[in-house]
């Protein structure tokens, strides 16, 4: 038998992403819209809010600035539903008074997608769009978005009230798995300031951010806020220091300075103007909004290729068959060790890489059809490499890694994922792993990494983002991942240092690095389709 993968361990979509994830409901005030992007906010009714003024009255605002009361917090529970369902959402409640229910959508769709996913340094969350009649917005929610993070853009109308009562906003959670009805978490932001990148396309050019606590629904000490203008060309990009941020950034000088508290959310949205009869019109998109200069463990970055070219001993490969590449540096593997159904063909690459020309396999149990990929070490036939494996971990003192892949063309739908998988065991000699780390650069619909859910998320290594697993795989041993949320570097490659991941997982105690390091490993595990699909390109180096 050829190498297993360290095979992910299956969710079924019928028990619902939900067997993880708290549902927010009715009884928690302090939850914003449905995750997922997929759900108008419950409604958002702001204080009043007095404005500069002789006897009360409002000044007319400078350049354009809202000179407007608080923004009611963004926070109204979506309804919680079976997947793909509508409902109908808890009305949110600002400061002066209630308003009418939002309409609400389970995050994720029937395919078991989920859109509108953002991260940024180590924030990581659903976006979500809403209004507070009269205002109106559009789109409704983001859940179209599959794998692709931005730009988040909305129009539509505020207009006056005198009650301050219209918003319409687009905002990010900073710190909610992926998943359906997953919990909205707070996290204290890190780094110099909050990083704004949003283009106004037309209308109001002022749009103001704000950041919100837990408790913002209630509670207008945890509503933090500032102004922005767009330049002539439309453009809001700065970066905006956490001590900039007050709970009343419409006075003056006025409110208390945002100190670093626990936040869940932030918002970028169009204040009413208080006066009715004057309506702005706004059409502006959140292209990025998270901490900035946020450091993470070490660095990597996305490339057009990792530069390899190998010569291999065979054109093509099929079944359990091998190859490996002149010199012996390079192997490759069929590795159709789960052959359930059907069969799969794949050709080599120069760039030390594969395609699946044909791949008619399919499964629904845990373990994958296959694992056809490039390996440097040892595969579960005892097949070795030449180099520098096996080596004890704690002696490496770094690892230069890449992989390219192209998905081909090949439907989101598809059941394979793009993924490392690293051996480790206390025998060097040994021809399987008691430790498994991966790395997927692309997460399927259906299938989740070892580990009933994630142990962390918004977790920054090799200059990204990723959420992170723990726990037993199919054959119970311990396997760690980090998977990008939404996915990374198709037709490109990532290049970074396979030692950041490894120690990363080792500080929490996941992985044991007095035990030997015996294989890494690139490719596609596959449980349906995937037919087109390749790896582009391979290269690593055990320092």
């Amino acid at each position: 038998m050829k190498a297993f993968a360290s095979c992910s361990k299956w969710l079924p979509l019928a028990l619902g992403l939900g067997a993880w994830a708290a549902v927010a409901c009715s009884s928690e005030p302090s939850q914003t819209p449905p995750p997922g992007g997929n759900g108008t906010a419950g409604t958002n009714v702001g204080t009043g809010g007095s404005a500069v003024g002789t006897a009360g009255a409002n000044t007319q605002p400078t350049a354009g600035t809202p000179n407007n009361g608080t923004a009611g917090s963004s926070i109204g529970t979506g309804g919680s539903t079976s997947t793909g369902g509508a409902s109908t959402g808890t009305a949110g409640a600002g400061t002066a008074g209630a308003g009418t229910a939002g309409a609400g959508m389970a995050g994720g769709s029937g395919d078991g997608l989920f859109g509108g996913y953002h991260t940024s340094g180590d924030w990581s969350g659903f976006a979500f769009a809403f209004e507070t009649a009269p205002a109106t917005i559009s789109p409704k929610n983001f859940e179209s978005m599959v794998g692709v993070d931005g730009p988040y853009c909305v129009k539509g109308t505020v207009p006056g009230t005198a009650a301050y009562t219209s918003i319409a906003a687009v905002g990010v959670h900073v710190n909610q798995l992926q998943g359906k009805d997953a919990e909205i978490k707070t996290l204290v932001p890190q780094g110099d300031g909050l990083s704004v990148d949003i283009t106004v396309k037309g209308g109001e050019k002022t749009i103001r951010v704000q950041l919100e606590g837990p408790m913002a629904l209630t509670d207008p000490l945890q509503r933090w806020c500032t102004n922005l203008t767009a330049n002539a060309s439309g453009t809001i990009k700065e970066v905006v220091p956490w001590g900039s941020f007050n709970t009343e950034c419409w006075v003056a000088e006025g409110g208390a300075a945002y100190t670093k508290q626990p936040i869940a959310r932030a918002i970028a949205y169009v204040p009413d103007s208080g006066v009715v009869g004057t309506d702005y019109q706004y059409d502006f998109c959140l292209n990025d909004i998270g901490p900035d200069s946020v450091t993470g463990r070490g660095t990597g970055s996305v490339v057009a290729s990792c530069g390899n070219s190998v010569t291999w001993s065979s054109a093509s490969l099929s079944g359990t068959q091998d190859a490996q590449s002149a010199g012996n540096a390079y192997r490759a593997q069929a590795n159709f060790w789960n052959p359930v159904n059907g069969s799969f063909t794949m050709s080599l690459l120069p760039g030390a890489g594969f395609k699946l020309d044909t791949q008619s396999c399919k499964t629904t149990t845990a373990s994958p059809c296959s694992f056809p990929s490039v390996y440097v070490g040892v595969d579960g036939s005892g097949d070795r490499s030449t180099g520098s494996l096996p080596k004890v971990a704690s002696s490496i003192t770094s690892i230069p890694t890449c992989m390219g892949w192209s998905s081909g063309g090949t439907p989101k739908t598809d059941e394979y994922n793009v993924s490392f998988d690293v051996w480790f065991n206390s025998n060097a000699q040994a021809s399987e792993a008691e430790e498994f780390l991966m790395i997927w650069y692309r997460d399927p619909p259906s299938f989740q990494p070892a580990g009933m859910f994630p142990v962390a998320n918004g977790v920054v290594v090799g200059g990204q983002t990723w959420t992170l697993w723990h726990g037993p795989n199919h054959q119970g041993r311990k396997t760690t991942s980090f998977v990008a949320p939404n996915g990374i570097a198709d037709g490109m490659a990532y290049q970074f240092d396979l030692m950041d991941f490894i120690n990363e997982a080792a500080e929490r105690g996941y992985i044991t690095k007095s035990k030997n390091l015996i294989a890494v490993m690139g490719g596609l595990e596959v449980w349906g389709g995937g037919q087109g699909a390749s790896i582009t390109g391979f290269k690593t180096e055990i320092k």
